[in-house]
């Protein structure tokens, strides 16, 4: 259906990319609500942005790839 799904584990997966340097997160947007318990710290370094259809998923990880 194109839908992007719930994961388990955020937290932990974004505190997990947060100690690898990463600067930006696309996920799912029904998760967004489990990242308002991270630490402030997290948010001011990584842009999180929710995302709902696996269209704008690609849109946006691809753009990336193209400018490359």
């Amino acid at each position: 259906m194109g839908k992007v799904l719930t994961v388990g584990g955020i937290q932990q997966k974004i505190r997990a990319a947060y100690d690898d340097g990463v600067k930006e997160i696309l996920l799912p947007a029904d998760n967004f609500k489990e990242t308002l318990e991270l630490p402030s710290y997290i948010f001011v370094t990584i842009k999180l942005i929710p995302m709902q259809i696996v269209d704008e998923v690609l849109r946006h990880a691809l753009v990336g790839v193209a400018s490359k």
